[in-house]
C-alpha cells in the first residue's frame, strides 16, 4: 500500500496527489499507534454487504475470499465495521455498538485487540481508499465493463477516524 501512495502522490491531478500525501500521514499513523502481538488466523479482510448471501434474515454464505489471507483478527472486526456501520458520512454509533456486542457474543476481544482497533480500521480506511483510487477512479475501463465505487467514501471514514481520534473511538464502540 505505501508503494500505491508514493505512486499516487506524483499523481498529475492535484487533487489525487493531495489526498495520497493525506492517506501516507493516516498510514503512518495507522501502523504506529499498534501495541503488542495480537492473536491471528484466516480473515475475510473484505467482507463488505456485497460479499454476504442473506437466507431471509439469516447469513446463508460468505464469498469473494480473493483478498484472504492470515492477519490481525482485529483488522477483519474494523474492515467489517467500517463497510456496515459508516452511513452519510458518518459512523453510526448504535449500528457500531451492536456490531460489536454481538461479535463479542461469540468471541471476547483481548486488551491488545482492542487498544489496535484503531489503528486497524484507519488502516482498513487509507487501504479501501487507495485501492478504489487505482482501480476505479483511475481505471481506463469504459462505464458498461466497471462499477464505479467512489475513493471519497473511505475517505470521510479516515477523517471520520481522525477526527475522533482511538479514544473516540473506543467510546464509540463501547469499549
Amino acid at each position: 500500500m505505501r508503494g500505491w501512495l508514493e505512486e499516487l502522490v506524483k499523481h498529475l491531478d492535484a487533487e489525487l496527489a493531495a489526498v495520497a500525501r493525506e492517506l501516507e500521514g493516516d498510514l503512518d499513523r495507522a501502523l504506529s499507534g499498534r501495541q503488542g502481538l495480537e492473536p491471528r488466523g484466516v480473515i475475510h479482510a473484505d467482507l463488505f454487504m456485497d460479499n454476504v448471501k442473506w437466507l431471509g434474515d439469516r447469513v446463508g454464505a460468505f464469498f469473494d475470499f480473493e483478498m484472504a489471507c492470515r492477519e490481525d483478527y482485529g483488522l477483519d472486526v474494523a474492515i467489517t465495521l467500517n463497510a456496515w456501520c459508516f452511513d452519510g458520512g458518518r459512523y453510526l454509533p448504535e449500528l457500531c455498538g451492536a456490531f460489536i456486542r454481538g461479535y463479542l457474543d461469540v468471541r471476547p476481544l483481548s486488551d491488545v485487540e482492542r487498544a489496535n482497533l484503531f489503528g486497524h480500521a484507519l488502516y482498513g480506511a487509507v487501504r479501501f481508499t487507495a485501492s478504489r483510487i487505482r482501480d476505479y477512479h483511475l481505471s481506463p475501463l469504459p462505464a458498461d465493463k466497471l462499477v464505479r465505487k467512489d475513493y471519497r467514501t473511505y475517505l470521510n471514514r479516515a477523517r471520520a477516524l481522525n477526527a475522533m481520534g482511538p479514544a473516540g473511538f473506543a467510546a464509540l464502540l463501547g469499549l
